[in-house]
């Protein structure tokens, strides 16, 4: 079934394969086809298509681990179920646990905040199944996701204009601005929040980026690489008209530090040409110019709700340092924190509007170090991948290297002003994205290397 190049499943995973069953195999391809076309347009898709991925995980591990007569069977099954950060996803899914029992909130249902971490169970499927595919599947998928991304950035487009919604009972947005007579509409895609829709279908923007990143002038053709470049388009396409200025600065900080990292040289050109667009925004649009104007403007009113909502949780850390008020259930607790802090013009009771502020008033400090340490994990392993094969040729192993580094960027700087890591439909982009770059870097890691001057002496 398996190929042991650059376009196959590893050897190691041989003794892991399907060979028990072949129509697994067939079964989590088809799954994992309509679950990756879900993740550009459907939360209920992903829903179905991943928890049934993760039945067809749960009976190939059985499956696997029941055959054969070595008792060592199970102890092979469960070595080749690790992802990397083993240790802290689950200590983090366990202090997840024990802050719901804990909570003080009279919203706290435990059962329910502990299944707030069931990604961790969807990455190990992921890994364990993906791991199997060859990489002319991710390839493919890749080309059809890029296109895909393409059209919902015309349909954004379409949307701040018009604001259709084809995917909603209302077939129109919520008006969001009337500028000289004329109404504008923040696109939500297929979402049901421009926020989601920014900051899910932007990180596919860049793993499509970075199919572009590694090339140079003799490797880059507009021809060969057209289908890249519609889905960086695309995902910027999105970013701009979902109006969210988190996204916004997110991306402008990640294209920055990827060309530092990748074209050092070029930084000058990027800074001049960010400069001419943000004139041209200012100049040609009044609904632009204000929305830039009101990035640092704490007389905007979601500014300074934030900065309400962030000493909110500062204090809920400060009342329950270890485990925190229990993960999601900060917002239950808000209003009684506006209230210490004599803050009565606040009235939004919501998550922190930052992921890492937002782990350590829900899990506090042991939650937060376990999400840093995962976190850091796959955006090491992701730059890992890249930089140890940037003397290679463009290949999809370096190239989803490079994009999943500039995908997991975009959304760390973007959770600091948003929680967009419990943002169901973007968490399940990442941990997909995650899932692929584990897969990628084993694949790199069987790949021979050249031997050393000193082997050849």
């Amino acid at each position: 079934m398996a190929k042991n190049d650059l376009g196959q499943a590893s050897s190691a995973s041989d003794l892991l394969d399907f060979s028990t069953s072949r129509s697994i195999f067939r079964i989590s391809i088809f799954l994992s086809m309509f679950y990756g076309l879900s993740l550009l347009v459907s939360m209920a898709g992903m829903e179905i298509f991943s928890w049934s991925l993760f039945l067809v995980f749960l009976i190939s591990v059985f499956r696997l681990g029941k055959a054969g007569k070595s008792k060592g069977n199970w102890g092979m099954v469960l070595g080749k179920l690790k992802v990397g950060p083993d240790v802290w996803l689950w200590l983090f899914a366990s202090v997840v646990l024990i802050g719901g029992i804990l909570s003080p909130s009279p919203k706290a249902v435990w059962w329910a905040i502990l299944g707030d971490s069931r990604w961790i169970l969807l990455l190990y499927t992921f890994v364990w199944l993906w791991d199997r595919f060859s990489i002319s599947h991710f390839e493919k998928y890749m080309r059809v996701a890029f296109i895909i991304a393409f059209i919902l950035g015309v349909y954004a487009c379409i949307q701040f204009f018009t604001g259709v919604n084809i995917a909603r009972s209302k077939s129109v947005l919520e008006i969001s601005w009337i500028l000289n007579g004329r109404n504008y509409y923040r696109a939500t895609g297929f979402f049901s929040m421009c926020l989601t829709f920014a900051y899910a279908i932007g990180m596919m923007g860049f793993v499509a980026a970075g199919q572009l990143w590694p090339l140079n002038k003799n490797s880059f053709s507009a021809r060969l690489h057209l289908v890249p470049i519609l889905g960086a388009v695309g995902g910027a396409l999105i970013c701009i008209f979902s109006i969210a200025r988190g996204a916004w600065v997110a991306s402008l900080a990640t294209i920055m530090i990827m060309v530092i990292l990748t074209k050092p040289k070029a930084v000058w050109k990027y800074l001049l040409g960010i400069a001419s667009l943000g004139a041209i925004a200012i100049f040609s649009s009044d609904l632009l110019r204000d929305r830039i104007a009101s990035i640092l403007s704490f007389a905007e009113r979601s500014n300074w709700l934030r900065l309400a909502i962030w000493r909110a949780n500062w204090l809920m850390f400060l009342d329950h340092p270890t485990i925190g008020v229990g993960l999601g259930m900060n917002g239950s607790v808000t209003k009684e924190y506006f209230e210490r802090l004599n803050l009565q013009n606040a009235d939004v009771y919501s998550h922190a509007h930052n992921n890492f502020l937002n782990m350590l008033s829900g899990t506090g400090i042991l939650g937060l170090v376990a999400f840093t340490a995962f976190a850091f994990y796959f955006l090491r392993l992701a730059y890992r991948c890249w930089k140890n094969s940037i003397s290679s040729s463009p290949n999809f192993l370096n190239t989803f290297a490079a994009g999943s580094l500039g995908a997991q960027i975009y959304l760390h700087l973007g959770g600091m002003t948003e929680c967009n890591f419990t943002d169901a439909e973007v968490n399940h982009m990442l941990i997909s994205i995650w899932a692929v770059t584990v897969v990628i870097s084993r694949r790199m890691s069987s790949i021979p290397k050249p031997a050393s001057v000193l082997e050849k002496v």
